[in-house]
């Protein structure tokens, strides 16, 4: 109780300070302006006027040099900004700055004695921000209209330095790219200072175009302590904004069927299990300017999407069929920006995504529309209210309040809510019949919101710039679990495997001869089939045909920070940030409390020429991860009901047959309520960055940067408990930190063992575990491990709006047991409750090695270009190296492939990807209008090299009658290649 007490009356303390004592840039929306004005002789120049204007700006901001000649513009939008210093008696000279999202731009200038008054002009500032330790990229507008990216504003995320796909959930939406060895949802996606994270599984929650985008910043390392809840980038976006002048654009992309090439299909693929074609449109408009001159601008989006999609199925019961659906999407955003007095700015901001998917949504696994027909609407609403009150030159305060609302709900005709029965008899071949079946309520049926309140503030004193905010945050997500008529049923073969000499027919062993059977394809099973019930049930053991439950999250965070300017050539960050994440079940009880987690930050900053373009840098961060309600949906869902499973031979009963066959347990486990292990630690990660920037002229910056991350402390379940008894609450699962000492983790609760391979295997034997594994307890869950270590070179050079380039090239590795958030090998997106670490099996000596996301190997090039006459231009080519592979075990029915029988990642790499996406157009003007027709080619090169490979050594468990693996004809096979080339029509007319 002392604890729970404690970090409240902490927060309280840190929202009074934020709110009385002394004020703080807003790190997230706005950036600034720093710089000292000398005289030629290198004195400082005091009481020098300062003016900073710009079309980002309503009015000018001011700011009078102090006795050091420093001065400071905070809280500036982003954009280009005219810089002027002037003094009485002096030359006026002025300069152009770039004001970059959460960076600060130092623009010095040297006046000269003059009885006239006039202007020097000195040219552009160079784009090193001396003030921070933290490493990433700024992209602006001009180069997220131009280069070639899809129609998702973070997909210029790929440009990014040691950026690539991962596998982790997107619902066909988000672009899943993960920075350097974290996966694709440890990161944190913000637009307007709004978490846009999908509050249920975590990845990028709201897709917005590039047009209602004004610049997209992107942390990657060293970022302060206004940062938390990830361990992955930060994406920091803010909507474009109104102004003195009206400015619009109205835009179409089109792309058909006929635009994409063919999908390659040789004798070493897997036929993909169904091939799609796709005729795409977007149409819509974006328009800005003022209500009242430097008082009052507004600006609105608005973008109309179109998509019909034709499934064709290569395997199973529908192939050869085509199988439409169709998706509308409606995306807009609007913004008000009101200068309420010289010193106090309002925005309010809202935009959404909202998306209805129609027909052949669910899985094809029959001819019968009732099985696979659904409606599907996701994405939503996120809004934001902000003020920024600037006190004098040195003092700034920002209050926030948002709103963020996503979700994925699936509703059916009432003619498909009937049990779903699928025909397991034919290897290779699950034909479904009957209803609908299952809707995953916290994966396909539900609805999520976030709610956020946060403060903060800076204040400048002397040569410290002081940080200080917090932040509170509700998340909540509504679900509901159904089964269409209340049960899904399985007929399986009542026989051995006729390719397993060594197996043991069960049926006959255990007294059942099965029920005689035909099959889908008219065939007699020999041995006849057993049934598999799946259904729900209340708390007395009667069916019912769904669950609701409501699981919430409350996060806190407080921070304060240093930035410290020991000398116009040397600045000290340091700064500490703590964070209670509160994780609740159905009934609002807390399970999980993640409290004092402090992460401290430090960084140096050295000006190593002393002329403003140069910088060696090096930082230190521990950065906790935020986990989303899929935790406590998933393992705290709603324990007064239960997901039951009985097994016999009887198609209509639901009673359990002591004779069915043992790999199919009969169980009855509560839908939630799993055991919390004692002391969890929340996941985190510490990380270590040392580099070199130098500017060879003010807009050509070249870099040198070295990274070390390693993943501290993880959050997981293991599923090989006794749900038998009552040790375990009758659970199969528990949540832990793999590698702690607590009970649950080192293996002091009874123990399953669920491997299914035969007693004389030659690797992993199966019954041989039943003496590790029993009523007694089982084996320690091992430590999550993950560590990361690169080195990036950079090089970057743009000239105004008209040019910019961007190079890089990172060498790293990457080795551990865990990649992350998400299990990358399959692709299971479930945070804290991934298969990682089910059965204490899966640590064999084989499981730590390269992990999915490490390439030793990545470079690429990018480029955007508008010409004198109208050219228009965008490109980025990447090459890098494949993933690595595995000789995967097969452990049992449920999880094929989860034991390593060569070490992790050391069986080959894929083959090395590559690959071009190039834009052009012509930009014509009429007048104050400008139209430009563009085409798009994504995969130029149409190479679709492999992605992904087939590393199941042995998936259905075959052996040899010594005990051996057999491998299966798939074995090393490929199952996902490079998308084929695509051509997409654009046009876009602007003013």
């Amino acid at each position: 109780m002392r604890q729970r007490f404690h970090a409240p009356i902490l927060l309280a303390g840190w929202v009074v300070f934020s709110l009385c004592g002394p004020a703080a840039v807003n790190g997230q929306t706005t950036g600034a302006i720093e710089g000292r004005v000398l005289e030629l002789s290198g004195q400082a120049l005091s009481g020098v006027q300062v003016e900073a204007r710009s079309p980002s700006l309503q009015g000018a901001r001011t700011a009078t040099t102090a006795a050091d000649g420093g001065y400071r513009l905070p809280g500036l939008p982003p954009g280009s900004y005219t810089v002027q210093a002037s003094m009485k008696g002096f030359t006026t000279v002025q300069r152009t700055a770039r004001v970059a999202l959460n960076a600060m731009s130092t623009a010095d200038f040297t006046l000269q004695l003059s009885v006239e008054e006039h202007f020097v002009v000195s040219g552009e500032t160079p784009m090193i921000d001396l003030g921070s330790a933290a490493t990433g990229t700024t992209y602006p507008a001009t180069v997220l209209r131009r280069i070639a990216i899809i129609r998702n504003y973070a997909d210029i995320l790929r440009l990014q330095p040691g950026v690539q796909s991962d596998t982790a959930a997107t619902q066909g939406r988000a672009a899943p790219l993960a920075v350097y060895g974290s996966t694709s949802i440890e990161n944190l996606y913000l637009i307007d200072g709004v978490n846009t994270n999908d509050v249920k599984q975590s990845f990028q929650g709201t897709v917005l175009p590039p047009e209602a985008i004004e610049e997209v910043e992107i942390r990657t390392g060293g970022y302060g302590v206004e940062y938390g809840h990830a361990v992955g980038g930060v994406i920091n976006a803010v909507t474009r904004s109104g102004g003195n002048d009206f400015h619009g654009d109205v835009f179409g992309y089109y792309n058909s069927r006929g635009m994409r090439a063919d999908v390659k299909v040789t004798d070493e693929n897997i036929l993909a299990a169904e091939q799609t074609s796709i005729d795409r449109w977007d149409a819509g408009l974006a328009f800005g300017g003022y209500i009242l001159k430097d008082r009052l601008w507004f600006f609105g989006s608005y973008d109309r999407i179109g998509q019909t999609t034709d499934r064709i199925p290569q395997q199973g019961p529908a192939s050869g069929g085509t199988y439409p659906f169709d998706s509308q999407s409606n995306v807009y955003t609007g913004k008000l920006t009101w200068n309420a007095g010289l010193s106090t700015s309002v925005v309010a901001t809202v935009f959404g995504d909202p998306e209805e998917r129609t027909g052949a949504t669910g899985n094809l696994a029959s001819t019968d529309p009732l099985t696979f027909t659904a409606t599907r609407n996701l994405g939503g609403t996120s809004y934001a209210g902000r003020l920024n009150q600037i006190f004098g030159p040195s003092v700034m305060l920002a209050l926030q309040y948002s709103g963020h609302e996503d979700g994925f709900r699936t509703s059916i005709a009432p003619e498909a809510n009937v049990p779903r029965v699928t025909d397991l008899t034919v290897p290779g071949l699950n034909v479904a019949s009957g209803g609908f079946g299952n809707i995953n309520g916290p994966i396909a049926n539900q609805s999520s919101r976030r709610d956020t309140a946060s403060a903060s503030l800076t204040s400048y004193l002397g040569n410290h710039e002081l940080r200080l905010g917090g932040e509170y945050q509700r998340d909540e997500t509504a679900a509901t679990t159904l089964r269409s008529g209340a049960a899904v049923l399985n007929i399986r073969p009542c026989k051995a495997n006729p390719a397993n000499p060594a197996s043991v027919d069960r049926c006959a062993a255990l007294g059942g001869m099965g029920v005689p059977y035909v099959n889908f394809r008219g065939e007699n099973v020999t041995g006849g089939v057993f049934f598999v019930h799946n259904y729900l049930t209340d708390s007395q053991g009667n069916p019912v045909t769904g669950i609701f439950g409501e699981t919430p999250i409350k996060a806190y965070s407080a921070y304060l920070q240093d930035n410290w300017r020991l000398s116009p050539r040397l600045t000290v960050n340091a700064g500490l940030r703590w964070e209670r994440e509160q994780i609740a079940n159905w009934k609002g009880e807390d399970r999980i409390d993640l409290n004092n987690q402090w992460a401290p930050r430090a960084g140096i900053v050295w000006d190593f020429l002393g002329d403003g373009t140069s910088k060696a840098f090096a930082s230190y961060g521990r950065f906790y991860y935020r986990y989303p309600t899929d935790l406590n949906a998933r393992a705290f869902g709603r324990s007064d009901f239960f997901f039951a499973s009985t097994v016999n031979y009887d198609r209509d009963s639901l009673q359990d047959d002591p004779l069915a066959p043992r790999q199919f347990f009969s169980s009855s486990q509560p839908s939630g309520d799993e055991p919390v292990d004692r002391n969890l630690e929340g996941m985190y990660q510490d990380e270590f960055t040392v580099g070199v920037e130098k500017a060879l002229d003010p807009t050509f910056i070249v870099s040198l940067k070295g990274n070390y991350q390693r993943l501290g402390s993880a959050i997981e379940d293991r599923c090989d408990l006794d749900y038998h008894s009552p040790l375990t609450g009758f659970n199969g699962c528990a949540i832990l930190n793999p590698g702690s000492s607590e009970p649950i983790a080192s293996g002091e609760l009874p123990c399953l063992n669920g491997n299914d391979r035969p007693a004389d295997a030659q690797v992993f034997p199966g019954p041989a575990d039943d003496a590790l594994c029993n009523e007694n307890g089982g084996p320690a869950v091992p430590r999550a491990s993950r560590l990361y270590r690169g080195i990036e070179i950079t090089a970057r050079k743009s000239m105004g709006d008209r040019f910019w380039i961007q190079a890089w090239y990172v060498y790293s590795s990457l080795r551990g047991n865990y990649d992350g958030a998400a299990s990358l090998r399959t692709g299971q997106t479930d945070p804290g409750v991934n298969a990682d670490f089910d059965y204490w099996q899966f640590d064999r000596s084989n499981s730590s090695g390269k992990l999915y996301l490490d390439r030793p190997h990545a470079f690429q090039l990018s480029a955007t270009y508008l010409a004198p006459f109208g050219l228009v231009a965008g490109f980025s080519g990447f090459v890098r190296s494949g993933p690595p592979r595995n000789q995967l075990l097969f452990f049992n029915n449920g999880y094929d492939g989860q034991l390593y029988g060569v070490r992790r990642g050391f069986f080959g790499r894929a083959a090395a990807q590559y690959e071009i996406n190039v834009a052009v157009g012509y930009q014509l003007r009429v007048g104050p209008v400008s139209i430009t027709p563009r085409l798009f080619v994504f995969n130029l090169l149409n190479r679709q090299g492999e992605t992904r490979i087939e590393d199941d050594f042995n998936p259905n468990g075959d052996f040899d009658a010594n005990g051996n693996d057999l491998q299966h004809v798939n074995f090393g096979k490929i199952l996902e290649r490079q998308e084929p080339r695509l051509i997409r029509a654009a046009v876009r007319i602007s003013f």
